[in-house]
């Protein structure tokens, strides 16, 4: 097939990506030389999960909504933050939310992040953070208290904590595709506050990716078992419209009106962590909930989004002139022709010309067809007016093609009231006696 020779670069370039993903170019003036013998040097000595944690915080403008919620709650409430836990030896990501900045919500999602780890049979011995709120007293108290120790990078110096800031932006850039992509496809429902189910969806993509050399991914190794890979096969793009099956039809017995529709359109915003993977997590576009979803019709490449007359879509212009194609045809094979509604009046008149043309010369059109409309329009036909100036020839004398009848005499009348009295009736005449020589010839009356 020659895709292992076609390279990189000779592909065409997702949009998407180029807006989440663009980085700086290199200057090619300025040559960066790293040292490989300090390569890898945080994570040395590291190799089961769970000897060493990197932890930081990713911090967020925009107020994240919370899942149990229907997007309507002030922005105190509102998530603010996510804190991202990255095991040494494997590269495992698991991120915590929080509302705010302080000990509290770091240690809740410390303990929430040790369940989850011991739920898959992972012990955590040991953390390297950065400063600030790691450090306070009862953060490390809570360290302590779990029997761990606890390491710190240098105060400006956020290359010791390098394996959790490259996850952030590993986590953050594909996040951000992710929501960019939904609102390129579906701006109508374009909502900023999702972040938080954009970043889950994109670490459960990372943890349970196979590697494209072992083939093995970082979820399998993680938790010591063989994964059948449900989560790839059930994936879907994020934001993607998805119909969900009214729920009165779900349960036994249900039913609906006839004319009422068996399904209403959602939008897909990820998996649950504590359902089953082949269940949705679904928003519902008119309460602003989030629910997870069984009966669901995915729509991969947001074909069904659809706007009004009076809206078009903002990128149609853009698709009608940029985004065309053109198919060459051979030359001793027609294209095919386009429908009605796309031909003007005048080429709709000469295409059906040409079948009923086409339709006599091969002997298709039968008596049965003469009582079409088409042929009763074509009965219908009028000449058109004459000249004026052309000479008028003077009309044939009209001759009639049978002989008028001679009306009865009125002595034939049989009305017995009628005053005419009646004729009488005249005697046949006797024929002559013909008398010839030596015989005589007589006809009796």
């Amino acid at each position: 097939m020659g895709l292992l020779r076609t390279k990189i670069a000779d592909h065409p370039e997702c949009a998407t990506c180029q807006f989440g993903k663009q980085i700086q170019l290199p200057d090619e003036r300025t040559t960066t030389i790293k040292r490989k013998d300090l390569l890898g040097s945080l994570k040395e000595g590291q190799l089961k999960p769970g000897d060493r944690v990197f932890c930081d915080q990713l911090e967020s403008r925009v107020r994240g909504r919370l899942l149990h919620t229907a997007g309507r709650k002030p922005d105190k409430d509102c998530y603010c933050s996510t804190t991202i836990f990255v095991d040494a030896a494997l590269g495992y990501i698991h991120v915590e939310f929080q509302v705010a900045l302080n000990a509290t919500d770091s240690i809740n999602a410390l303990d929430s992040f040790e369940r989850s780890s011991l739920h898959m049979g992972v012990a955590v011995n040991s953390y390297h953070t950065d400063n600030g709120i790691f450090k306070s007293k009862r953060f490390v108290h809570e360290i302590m208290k779990n029997l761990q120790s606890s390491s710190y990078s240098g105060v400006g110096s956020k290359w010791q904590n390098g394996v959790s800031e490259g996850a952030i932006s590993i986590i953050a850039s594909r996040a951000c595709t992710l929501m960019i992509h939904a609102a390129l496809h579906w701006p109508k429902v374009e909502d900023a506050s999702l972040w938080p189910l954009a970043v889950s969806h994109a670490v459960q993509l990372y943890n349970h990716t196979p590697n494209s050399s072992s083939g093995i991914a970082l979820i399998e190794v993680f938790t010591s078992t063989t994964s059948d890979c449900q989560f790839p096969r059930n994936c879907h793009p994020w934001g993607c419209p998805a119909c969900v099956l009214q729920p009165r039809l779900t349960s036994e017995g249900g039913k609906l009106p006839r004319w009422q529709p068996d399904s209403r359109r959602g939008q897909f915003v990820g998996y649950s962590p504590v359902h089953a993977e082949s269940g949705s997590l679904i928003r519902n576009l008119t309460t602003g909930y989030i629910s997870p979803q069984y009966h669901i019709i995915f729509d991969d490449w947001c074909k069904t989004v659809y706007s009004t007359h009076e809206s078009p879509p903002s990128q149609w212009h853009d698709m009608c002139i940029f985004q065309r194609f053109e198919t060459h045809f051979d030359e001793d094979v027609a294209p095919p022709t386009l429908a009605e509604e796309w031909l003007t009046p005048d080429e709709i008149e000469h295409n059906n010309a040409r079948k009923r043309l086409l339709e006599l010369r091969q002997g298709r059109r039968t008596w049965q067809n003469s009582l079409d409309k088409e042929t009763h329009d074509g009965l219908a036909y009028q000449a058109p007016p004459l000249d004026p100036l052309s000479p008028i020839r003077e009309p044939a004398p009209s001759v009639p093609r049978f002989h008028p009848r001679e009306p009865l005499s009125p002595s034939w009348n049989r009305d017995p009231t009628s005053d005419i009295s009646a004729a009488p009736i005249s005697q046949p005449q006797q024929p002559p006696i013909v008398v010839t020589e030596g015989t005589a010839s007589t006809s009796l009356p």
